[in-house]
């Protein structure tokens, strides 16, 4: 038996059979060995007969109250939804590998999963409540609570009972449709059985800006962010808004509109395919999709998938045939109603005015062209760049950029039969001009262009020229890599097929490709110094550019570096391969 006093009111209790864990509460003490009342043990039967139901209870009831002023119950809103099973929904349904049907198919075995233990637990309960004589009313408390949480998906257990709960919850932004043409299709006549040829609308869907933004700014993180002073210092350039245009930008907004919080949004467009790329279906389901991120926010937080807001989704052969000019004139009158007008939101207590403008467009080359009004057939177009109106000739010899002449407001005014497709529908906003657009893909035009194409030609002289290690040796040297956090990046095998194509791929992602550029010194050290001195040159200027490019801030110092060692890559390149062309960066 063990004696011990309260810590508080120094009230004597006696403990039988007692774990030493339990001396650890807060509120429990030992009697001091000096008082008159000392902690012993002692094997006095009658005394564990007598008052172990007693004290068992005893400490029970104490535990129990004890317990309840700590406890914390599931978060359960007034629609009696979990948020723990809200977020488990919402965040398998937001995974691109996992389809809608896959989900429910998890969620139904979870929720018998859940029931299977729940009335097990249940059942245990119950032996231990009537072995303790516990009353009726307690067990049935009990039964109730078990019971509530059989069906934790209750309320959101099917897609549509989740659309609806999330927009009641304001949490959902429907899209809205808008059509863009008519098409005849093919459909089956129910009450007939037979196949009728109809006339139906070709639609695409857009999501709001504003609803979207009153989404974002409902976190008390992006309010601090807004806020806060954007201005780098000592001309150190972090992003965009650091640069030329942006500075006239965040000017712009200041004057016009001093009593605003400015938004500052940039578009990127690109098509996905739905299918499998290499099935039968490519390219029947593919769909064109508009994002737009909020360039206020640091490029790390713009890089997380969860601040890249869908914008607008299109079928594909509908922009073949209509132009991106139906979709983008309804987002730039959405950009004009958000220059104009914008919108009010409450923060603190306050009416906050906010404004939105579009920095920039961002995308691959056919995707930009598209958008911008460019030529998208690159090798016929006399002026295929975006940047610059330098022609086919001059991209493969003038490799500096004070030689060429740059695209304009004026000139993109001008030279309508000379890469101008057709004016781009972003003209008619105030202040900005696709001429003035001087964005770039580094994805596309680094990692998924220039960089596996010189790294292919880097393999092939060490492979088939130099025979210094075959392409399994290799490969078990890429798979054994150590390749420390980007690990999950790691690049696959290469293939003898994509090494001796004619095309710039090797069968990599664009993050793969990045990696396996900055180790493939490392995994080829012990043959390194063997390869031509001039391609290993090559490839070590190639690396510092794409160093330089990836800093997470340059100064103008960075800018002059970087266009001599681009002025003297190309310079080597075309020393080196004559037969290639420059791919231009």
């Amino acid at each position: 038996m063990l004696m011990v006093a309260c810590a508080h009111s120094h009230f004597i209790k006696c403990y039988v059979n007692i774990k030493k864990t339990h001396m650890c509460h807060n509120n429990l003490k030992e009697v001091d060995k000096h008082s008159d009342i000392t902690i012993q043990n002692t094997e006095n039967e009658y005394l564990a007969e007598d008052y172990n139901e007693v004290l068992y209870s005893e400490s029970l009831t104490k535990e129990s109250v004890a317990k309840e002023s700590v406890f914390i119950a599931p978060i359960v809103d007034e629609y009696g939804v979990s948020h723990a099973a809200l977020k488990f929904l919402m965040s398998l349904q937001s995974s691109s590998s996992i389809s809608l049907s896959v989900s429910q198919f998890i969620m139904d075995s979870l929720n018998e999963l859940l029931k299977d233990i729940i009335n097990y637990l249940l059942a245990k309960t119950d032996v231990v409540l009537k072995t303790y004589r516990c009353d009726a009313a307690t067990f049935n408390t009990l039964s109730e609570a078990f019971n509530n949480w059989k069906n934790p998906f209750k309320g959101i257990d099917t897609h549509y009972k989740m659309l609806n709960y999330l927009k009641v919850k304001g949490l959902y932004v429907e899209p809205e449709t808008h059509s863009i043409g008519d098409r005849w299709d093919v459909k089956r006549d129910r009450s007939t059985k037979q196949q009728m040829q109809v006339c139906v609308k070709n639609k695409f869907y857009l999501i709001p800006i504003e609803k979207t933004l009153k989404l974002v700014l409902r976190q008390p993180e992006t309010w601090k962010i807004l806020k806060r002073n954007n201005e780098s210092a000592n001309d150190i350039a972090e992003d965009w808004l650091d640069g030329k245009h942006g500075r006239q930008l965040k000017t712009y907004a200041k004057h016009y509109f001093p009593n605003s919080i400015h938004v500052f949004i940039q578009i990127y467009f690109d098509e996905v395919e739905t299918t499998n790329p290499l099935g039968s279906k490519t390219g029947i389901h593919k769909l064109s999709a508009f994002y737009f991120t909020i360039k206020n926010f640091p490029p790390a937080a713009n890089s997380a998938l969860s601040n890249i807001h869908l914008l607008a989704l299109a079928h594909s052969e509908d922009i073949k045939r209509y132009t991106t000019d139906p979709v983008m004139e309804v987002i730039v009158q959405q950009l004009k109603d958000l220059h104009d007008e914008g919108f009010t939101v409450f923060c603190d207590g306050k009416e906050i005015n906010i404004r939105c403008f579009l920095t920039q467009v961002v995308g691959d080359n056919l995707g930009l062209h598209a958008i911008l009004g460019y030529m998208e057939n690159f090798s016929s177009a006399s002026f295929a760049c975006d940047l610059c109106m330098a022609t086919q000739d001059e991209m493969q010899k003038v490799f500096c950029e004070y030689s060429l002449t740059m695209r304009t407001q004026q000139s993109y005014e001008q030279h309508k039969e000379c890469g101008i497709k057709r004016p781009s529908t972003l003209k008619s906003l105030n202040y900005y001009h696709p001429g003035c657009n001087d964005s770039a893909d580094i994805m596309h035009d680094l990692f998924e262009s220039v960089i596996p194409f010189e790294v292919k030609l880097f393999l092939r002289h060490i492979l088939y020229d130099l025979k210094l290690i075959n392409l399994h040796g290799l490969n078990c040297r890429i798979n054994t890599m150590d390749y420390g956090l980007v690990s999950n990046s790691k690049p696959s095998f290469i293939s003898e097929s994509h090494l001796k194509s004619h095309s710039s791929l090797l069968g990599q992602r664009s993050a793969q490709m990045l990696i396996l550029f900055l180790h493939l010194p490392c995994i080829l050290a012990d043959v390194i110094d063997k390869v031509d001195n001039l391609k290993w040159r090559l490839y070590q200027l190639l690396k510092q550019l794409t160093e330089i490019i990836l800093l997470p801030n340059s100064v103008l110092s960075h800018v002059l570096y970087l266009k001599d060692l681009v002025s003297e890559h190309h310079e080597l390149f075309e020393q080196i391969y004559v037969y290639h062309s420059v791919y231009t960066l």
